[in-house]
């Protein structure tokens, strides 16, 4: 709204006398001469006073005006100025009074040497009506102008002349109605202000008129009722707002008037809370959520373009709360009931052909009651207690659903018959009491090769007494003997699977002690003498005596 900047500047230029030229840059700032845009080398003594002129370093004339001395670095900027552009059009000119302060009417011209703006000035600062043009010298603003605010009427033009805006200042702030047109003349919005912002009624048109939004606003807060609507009249958006400013209900709406978001308020068991719902355009539901206003608690719902649920959690004090459900990668899906950021209560998860995986019940994090699993490979049926410890009967499948393991548990320890299979074949049987093996038992031996299962007797976990251990083919490959502590004693035989005898060791106590005979294809190879784990003798195959 002022040209002050260039009367600033020369009022600091520091040179006495021109003996040599003063450069200047864009800024009107002392430069060096290789850095300058112009030239001050020019002061001219006349009977109105001393004439200052600034010249483009190609020479053609930039600014001219009166200064009260030739001393610039003491002068004042007095008098009629002129400022040009370099085609020698006059770009601004005014006048400023014995104090350098502008004064009277500031006028700045486009190049085509049409007014550009023009503005009255008292005491340096604008005062009046403040006028703007456009190149063409149609009228482009008219603003009411007090000691440099806007005080007063306010209108802006289209170049066409058509008005575009009309408000009114007050000390520099929008106060009361503002109204906006298209370049056709057609209003397209009326608001309204107070200390500059936005208060009381405010309204959008379409071009052709018709209502586009209409709200109210309370010092630049929406307050009450606020709607938008499609230009062919449909409702697009309906919020309620409450005197704070707080959003209460917001609605959207395709073009067609189905639901595009509801948020609104509700009551919830946690207290008062906020739903809210998006819908595809075809009015589906895709997501829910719903809040307490508190935070404490928050329920999340996601559904696939058929309405079918596939996601749903849910909070309480920022811990896993309520029922879950969630889509596997396979399309199928798990679901679950939790209680204080553990699960509580019904689990289940499901594959996508339908195939349950797993499912039984949690509490407090601990599975309890009966309890199914299917690994692929594996099955399992599985009873717990309240405490999570196995209890009952567990069955152990395979993929054929054929029967692999079968235990029993008391509280965590097994107790009861346990047996085992293998393609069909039992390959364990026998019985635990209190987590410990009693009776009479057939096991697997996972060290043996070639030796399908081991039939003796356990006493308080320890396998004692005589036991024999048989192939597939139900032959005897072995013969031991065990101490009451579970140790090899007494005579110990090996067969081949062919019937033939391979070794026989004498042990004591878990050692060896005794004779060891090897044989190979049923003859006599070896002997050694033991004594307590010691050899004390061995004799070579020519060394034995039939």
């Amino acid at each position: 709204m002022k040209q002050t900047l260039l009367s600033l500047t020369l009022l600091l230029l520091s040179s006495a006398a021109f003996a040599e030229s003063i450069w200047l840059n864009e800024e009107m700032q002392p430069v060096a001469e290789a850095e300058a845009t112009f030239v001050l080398d020019e002061i001219i003594e006349t009977d109105e006073g001393y004439l200052m002129r600034v010249n483009f370093l190609s020479g053609e004339l930039r600014f001219e005006s009166f200064i009260d001395q030739p001393e610039v670095s003491d002068s004042t900027l007095t008098g009629d100025y002129r400022l040009y552009f370099r085609s020698g059009q006059v770009l601004q000119e005014g006048t400023r009074d014995e104090q350098g302060l502008h004064q009277g009417t500031v006028v700045t011209y486009h190049e085509n040497g049409n007014v550009h703006w023009e503005a009255p000035y008292r005491d340096d600062q604008v005062h009046g009506l403040y006028v703007t043009y456009y190149e063409d010298g149609q009228l482009l603003r008219e603003q009411h102008v007090e000691h440099n605010e806007r005080h007063g009427p306010y209108k802006s033009y289209y170049p066409s002349g058509q008005q575009r805006l009309q408000n009114h200042y007050v000390n520099g702030s929008k106060e009361g109605e503002e109204k906006r047109w298209n370049d056709e003349g057609v209003l397209v919005a009326r608001r309204h202000y107070k200390d500059g912002r936005l208060h009381g009624l405010s309204e959008q048109y379409f071009e052709d008129g018709q209502i586009k939004s209409r709200g109210e606003y309370d010092m630049r807060s929406q307050v009450g009722e606020h709607k938008s609507w499609y230009a062919n009249g449909t409702l697009q958006s309906h919020q309620v707002f409450d005197e704070e400013g707080n959003e209460q209900i917001a609605r959207t709406y395709y073009e067609d008037g189905s639901k595009e978001r509801i948020k609104e308020p509700v009551d919830s068991e946690y207290g008062p809370a906020t739903l809210t719902e998006e819908y595809n355009d075809a009015g589906q539901l895709r997501r829910r959520t719903t809040q307490s206003d508190d935070n404490r608690w928050y329920l999340r719902e996601r559904y696939d373009v058929d309405g079918e649920l596939v996601e749903r959690s849910e909070t309480l004090d920022r811990r896993r709360h309520g029922r879950s459900f969630n889509m596997r990668w396979d399309d199928g899906y798990t679901e679950a009931e939790s209680f204080e950021g553990q699960y509580h209560g019904d689990y289940k998860e499901v594959d996508g052909e339908g195939n349950v995986l797993a499912s039984g019940a949690y509490k407090h994090g601990t599975r309890v009651g009966e309890w199914y699993q299917n690994l692929g490979y594996r099955q399992f049926y599985e009873f717990y207690d309240d405490d999570g410890k196995l209890h009952g009967e567990r069955r152990e499948l395979d993929e054929d659903d054929q029967l692999v393991r079968l235990e029993h548990y008391r509280h965590g320890e097994l107790h009861g018959e346990v047996r085992g299979y293998e393609n069909g074949e039992l390959t364990t049987q026998g019985e635990y009491i209190e987590g410990q093996r009693y009776g009479p038992w057939r096991i697997r031996d996972s060290y043996s090769h070639n030796t399908a299962f081991m039939e003796g007797k356990f006493a308080s976990g320890a396998q004692v007494g005589t036991w024999r251990s048989y192939s597939e083919q139900g032959y005897l490959l072995g013969i031991s003997q065990y101490d009451d502590e579970g140790q090899y004693h007494g005579r110990q035989i090996q067969f081949e699977e062919n019937g033939a005898l391979q070794a026989v060791t004498d042990y004591k106590h878990g050692v060896r002690h005794g004779e060891e005979h090897y044989y190979f294809q049923g003859t006599l190879s070896s002997v050694r003498i033991y004594q307590d784990g010691d050899v004390t003798e061995e004799r070579a195959p020519e060394d034995l005596i039939d």
